[in-house]
């Protein structure tokens, strides 16, 4: 049985070559070195240039002793041991292959993590005894043939689909490929095989007996080759293939009545003979069946290909193969290239979503993580849509599909997760408050519980989508409870979170409700503090500047914003040396606020009695950086306007900042910036102090 745990005969005295080839996504771009050890054996490679992507592509032997496992390889960043790899033997011991080719993950050796792969072959030489014992058992021996050739065909081959059967791997996509690339290298195997015995001197009819019992067994191999145990599909009650593929599309005539419609896969143009050929082996027999999948993708390069696949009725086949197959590992497959198809515009456009994502809805909660993963992302792809087709808006935020969108939010599954998220963000929640009434409690609710940055993230952003339409605002800020989840990330230890949740806070600051809230303690010690310099993060001081510009809204907001002391803050952030050398984009946002607070409230005060604040607007008026000067002397003109009193004018002559206004006026002859100097000089001409 090829998925047992039969021992094979001993392979002391046996040897392996240990080819380390390269690395890749390492820490840094330092040179790396490896020690391999293997009993009490070592070899030490050379070292690499400086690159995160090493090549040694050097070859080590080991003589297996008994009782080895496995060979440890340490990953050297100069004389620092980073992490380690291990490579089991375990394929070896037990007689299922020959070769490992594989890319390993370095593991951290102490409690920093540690990104990067090594890749390593790795080449059993058996020794004579071992050969012998298991060509006895060669299914070739009846033929008279016991050739060492043949026995390590036969070990090659049934190593292939012993790895696929039991080194299943936790994500879908990597056990397709690994499907794929066994086929691909079985073939290979079996083409150089073929090749080489073509060369010998064997007389033809031995020749051709030798390439047919190849060709066997090929066919033997392809046909026991399976990824995943088998499955009855009628384990799953919820879905009943009659009622899935017969349930019409939920759109309506003129008078709104709702009107069947056979899905938009049928032969609508005409395809090449190459993919008219796979998308009827998708429809046949398992063996072609298996054959289409392997190959599909190679066939739809281009954008125009997976079109003429969709009208050529390709995703209805694939479909077909979803709801009708019992094996598992064609599911996975036909799921994987419905992802990859529908998430590009130009084939998706040309598919029925709707039919696809009702056939799809059923497989969301299947025990199979991999196929509610590969299901669920086929599924949230049709949302991309919504907006473009009147049908998917339908059924995404009035129809069936808004309670299983709902539970995919709410998923254990992280992946899961985000592609909900994604999903969500993709509608125009303009005209959609049933929709957003029933979002907003579990956004809320994944706000609070969720520890996953993607998640979170991807959380905030969906709230700033939601708050930028003032139809959404009311519901958004009822009872508290989504600005109070939002204000305890603005502790999070993930700088693009913070970042996120204070873009949400910015357009929340649209209602009165969430500018009350923004002025309190809290907040205000928690919003201070980013624009001020302890913050290294120059992202969270512009979003912070942005937030503080949105607050001063109204007369009564921006009167407590000046209280609070956010004039102060803001002036400290741009008088921070990293943002004044290297943001001007931090400053801009900055002086909006600044700007912001001068239409509704007199600045004069608070700017004469803060230190050094006159001394900055008059080097703000003068700098290197256009736009900030622009905004330097729109905020001057802003502030003379409610004040042009002669103790004020005076403190704006003493501060240097009419001398930066006049030098603006004779250094830039015509244009915004002049104007804006114009307009600051003629608001301060008021005073009998300031010369015409």
């Amino acid at each position: 049985m090829l998925g047992g745990e039969k021992q094979g005969p001993s392979l002391q005295g046996s040897t392996i070559t240990v080819t380390l080839v390269e690395g890749r996504s390492m820490p840094a771009a330092k040179a790396y070195s490896c020690i391999l050890k293997l009993s009490a054996k070592t070899h030490t490679s050379g070292m690499s240039s400086k690159t995160n992507a090493p090549k040694w592509n050097q070859d080590f032997k080991f003589e297996l002793m008994e009782g080895d496992a496995e060979v440890q390889l340490k990953v050297f960043q100069k004389r620092f041991c980073i992490g380690e790899v291990v490579v089991p033997l375990q394929p070896f011991i037990r007689f299922e292959a020959t070769k490992l080719d594989k890319w390993y993950k370095i593991k951290s050796t102490s409690h920093v993590e540690v990104e990067g792969e090594i890749h390593v072959v790795t080449h059993l030489h058996l020794r004579q005894a071992a050969l012998q014992n298991r060509s006895k058992k060669d299914r070739f021996s009846g033929t008279g043939r016991t050739s060492s050739h043949l026995a390590l065909l036969e070990l090659e081959t049934a190593a292939l689909t012993k790895d696929l059967l039991d080194n299943l791997p936790t994500g879908p996509k990597t056990s397709l490929e690994r499907m794929e690339q066994a086929v691909l290298e079985e073939h290979d195997f079996i083409s150089k095989e073929l090749a080489r015995v073509n060369k010998t001197d064997d007389s033809d009819s031995q020749k051709k007996q030798t390439i047919q019992e190849m060709l066997d067994l090929l066919v033997q191999q392809s046909d026991r080759m399976q990824l995943a145990p088998q499955k009855p599909f009628n384990d799953l009650p919820a879905v009943n293939v009659a009622v899935v593929e017969n349930v019409p599309v939920v759109d309506g005539d003129d008078e709104g009545h709702a009107v069947a419609a056979r899905p938009k896969l049928m032969l609508t143009r005409e395809v090449s003979p190459t993919l008219a050929r796979l998308i009827t082996n998708l429809g046949g027999e398992q063996r072609k069946q298996r054959e289409a999948l392997l190959t599909l993708q190679s066939h739809l390069k281009e954008d125009e290909d997976a079109v003429d696949f969709v009208h050529g009725g390709g995703i209805q086949a694939l479909l077909d193969i979803v709801i009708q197959t019992s094996s598992e590992s064609f599911q996975l497959k036909a799921l994987e290239h419905l992802s990859t198809i529908t998430f590009e515009d130009a084939p998706r456009r040309h598919v029925d979503l709707v039919h696809m994502m009702r056939t799809l809805q059923p497989l969301l909660d299947h025990p199979n993580e991999d196929i509610a993963v590969l299901a669920a992302s086929s599924f949230t792809n049709g949302c991309m849509s919504v907006n473009e087709e009147p049908s998917v808006r339908q059924y995404v935020c009035d129809g069936e599909a808004t309670d299983p969108i709902m539970e995919l939010l709410l998923s254990s599954h992280d992946y899961i997760q985000l592609r909900a998220l994604w999903a969500l963000s993709h509608i125009s929640f303009a005209k959609e408050q049933a929709l957003a009434k029933r979002v907003i409690p579990k956004i809320t609710m994944l706000l609070k519980e969720s520890k996953k940055k993607e998640a979170l993230q991807m959380a905030c952003l969906l709230v700033t989508n939601m708050a930028a339409y003032e139809s959404n605002l009311d519901l958004l800020v009822e009872g508290d409870e989504l600005l109070e989840a939002l204000f305890v990330l603005l502790s999070s230890a993930f700088a693009v979170v913070v970042v996120q949740a204070l873009k949400a806070f910015t357009n929340l600051a649209q209602h009165a409700r969430a500018r009350e809230y923004l002025c309190s303690e809290g907040m205000t010690e928690k919003l201070t503090s980013k624009l001020r310099t302890e913050t290294p993060y120059n992202n969270v001081k512009m979003q912070s500047a942005w937030l503080v510009s949105s607050m001063a809204q109204d007369e009564e907001t921006s009167r407590r914003v000046v209280e609070l002391g956010y004039v102060d803050a803001i002036f400290q952030l741009l008088s921070d040396e990293g943002v004044r050398q290297q943001r001007a984009d931090i400053r801009l946002k900055a002086l909006w606020a600044l700007i912001n607070m001068s239409v509704f409230t007199d600045l004069s005060q608070v700017l004469v009695a803060a230190p050094h604040t006159l001394e900055s607007i008059a080097a703000l008026c003068t700098c290197g950086q256009s736009a900030v000067r622009l905004h330097a002397l729109k905020l001057l003109a802003s502030v003379l306007t409610s004040n042009t009193s002669e103790e004020f004018v005076q403190e704006l002559i003493d501060g240097g900042v009419v001398d930066a206004v006049l030098t603006v006026l004779q250094s830039s002859g015509r244009g915004s910036l002049a104007s804006a100097a114009a307009r600051s000089k003629s608001a301060a001409a008021a005073s009998p102090l300031v010369p015409r």
